[in-house]
């Protein structure tokens, strides 16, 4: 679920493969090093949707980091500034708070960006340490998406669960940490130990999965009686925690796209009504908000 409102929207890819190492990602071990497309050649692709299909008014740049060389990035909005394109399309992409300053959200906010998908995975930092490798922290991720807030740059993210060594504390810090932040979008997963990657093979060392198996369980939508599951909870445990969270991801979506705090009110309000169950999640996120720290 992305930010609605900005027309029809078609992929562009402008780079492959990731500099970082994260243990559940098969990008950067199916590619072993990033590569991209020149400055010029994003601008030939751009100009070609635009041509070719009149109906466009925004752009995916499904690349996994976008903004990873803060000097191509200049380059391709100098040129798209040159041509105009950002006053004729929007731009939505995928980066990591780690490679985020001030000057590169002005850069993409010059192109017309209006929305960034985050990997953040955990609001656990203990997690955090053993998924990313100690390249992310809760904190940095609070500033940057404070810092996205405040430029008027739309934010999401997807949540794991069911990482190794993940006990309920971690996962009642994520909970807290999406009720904490406004997401335009927000999902949670089941972490999936992907065939070729670390995750995978601390899986293996743990017989949690097989090198003949049933490959529907490796699949973040599996929600089987022996799904895999790497954190130190009981299955039917994590599920409950799968649904909080799920909840939490609902309010932070709603806070996030709701224009005022009385349509904020009044979309929470109808939610409720008709998902009954939902009602504490409200109430605590309400809290939340009251006694979160002014940024």
């Amino acid at each position: 679920m992305y930010p609605r409102g900005y027309g029809v929207s078609c992929s562009l890819i402008s780079s492959r493969g990731c500099i970082y190492r994260c243990i559940y990602c098969g990008s950067s071990h199916f590619w072993e090093k990033i590569r991209f497309h020149s400055p010029h050649y994003v601008l030939k692709e751009i100009q070609f949707i635009l041509n070719k299909y009149k109906d466009v008014k925004d752009i995916f740049i499904f690349d996994d980091l976008f903004p990873v060389k803060k000097e191509r990035l200049k380059n391709i909005v100098e040129l798209v500034e040159q041509e105009g394109i950002n006053e004729k399309l929007s731009f939505k992409c995928q980066a990591n708070t780690d490679l985020i300053d001030e000057e590169i959200l002005s850069l993409l906010k010059r192109m017309n960006m209006h929305y960034i998908g985050f990997g953040l995975e955990s609001g656990s930092q203990k997690i955090l340490n053993v998924i990313k490798r100690r390249t992310a922290s809760v904190r940095k991720n609070s500033i940057i998406l404070q810092m996205c807030y405040k430029r008027g740059i739309k934010v999401g993210s997807g949540f794991m669960i069911g990482s190794p060594g993940e006990e309920e504390d971690d996962l009642r810090d994520t909970y807290k940490f999406i009720l904490r932040h406004p997401l335009n979008s927000c999902n949670v997963y089941l972490t999936v130990p992907l065939p070729g990657t670390e995750l995978w093979q601390i899986a293996l060392k743990n017989r949690k999965v097989f090198l003949k198996m049933d490959w529907n369980k490796i699949n973040q939508f599996y929600l089987g009686d022996d799904l895999v599951n790497l954190s130190t909870m009981a299955d039917k445990r994590l599920l409950k925690w799968k649904k909080k969270i799920e909840d939490a991801c609902v309010f932070s979506m709603i806070r996030a796209n709701s224009k005022s705090k009385l349509l904020f009110l009044i979309r929470l309000l109808r939610f409720v009504l008709v998902h009954p169950r939902r009602f504490f999640i409200f109430v605590y996120g309400i809290y939340i908000i009251i006694n979160s720290p002014k940024s």
